[in-house]
């Protein structure tokens, strides 16, 4: 089927279509558009500091510097590290940017002109927080939020921590640390590619029912960096067998002869 289109977004304040942002009251959403322009920085090896990052990481590791080699900075609400060509996608998470709330919203950039789907559907929102887990990952995790205590209440706040659990959606590999602040780099194309994030074959089972996620056709567009979100463009391909759906012999392609004239 044809690729399709995904807009996701990291953000703050601003509410635009695929966007990660922790809400705040009596705040009212803006389209992306009306966003600072990005600033990017090319990002060159740094020789000079390569041996005291190699003695600093953590065992198992690549140099940080090493990895953001020949990639372009991004610096807004997250800083990004970006190679277009070479399909590379970074995101850099420092210690005080994990454990905290980030509203995840997934938009389809553009339809297909058939099938339902069409430019600029929702397609998803929810709740989602970075935590650093053992064995130099981080998880993407949906907290509960059906369920809250009363604040500074240590009772009741154990009570909802033992009884009710948060979803991890997402286990990333990190794939460097920076020995200097502890930021840590993970691979944000696994997670937008990979992963399927957005879940778009739960969110249109008359589509996607008989096909899955296709990383190989699938590519990264340009990220977007902005002080108080992120955008993420990806066009995600799906492959698989024949729709199961009772009415695709009525609707499906079939070959006919044509007359001459």
């Amino acid at each position: 089927m044809p690729p399709v289109p995904l807009l996701a977004n990291l953000s703050q304040q601003a509410r635009s279509p695929g966007s990660l942002k922790p809400p705040a009251e009596g705040e009212t959403s803006a389209p992306s558009e009306a966003q600072p322009k990005a600033d990017a920085i090319v990002v060159e090896p740094s020789p000079d500091s390569a041996p005291s990052e190699e003695a600093g990481k953590p065992p198992g590791l690549r140099p940080f510097n090493e990895v953001i080699a020949d990639t372009t900075r991004l610096d807004g609400l997250f800083t990004l590290y970006q190679n277009l060509e070479g399909q590379q996608a970074y995101l850099a998470l420092k210690p005080d940017q994990l454990n905290q709330n980030y509203l995840l919203l997934a938009t389809l950039e553009s339809g297909l002109g058939e099938l339902g789907l069409f430019r600029g559907w929702p397609i998803s929102d929810f709740m989602v927080q970075f935590r650093r887990s053992p064995g130099n990952k981080v998880q993407v995790v949906v907290p509960n939020l059906y369920f809250r205590a009363a604040p500074r209440q240590p009772r009741e706040q154990q009570l909802l921590s033992q009884s009710f659990s948060d979803s991890p959606i997402a286990t990333l590999n990190i794939v460097s640390v920076d020995s200097a602040s502890n930021t840590v780099l993970v691979d944000l194309k696994d997670f937008i590619l990979g992963r399927d994030p957005a879940d778009l074959v739960a969110q249109f089972p008359w589509v996607f029912s008989s096909y899955s996620l296709n990383s190989d056709g699938s590519y990264l567009e340009p990220l977007k960096a902005f002080p108080k979100n992120i955008e993420a463009a990806a066009v995600l391909s799906f492959s698989g067998s024949a729709s199961s759906d009772p009415f695709a012999m009525l609707f499906g392609p079939y070959l006919e002869s044509l007359p001459d004239s």
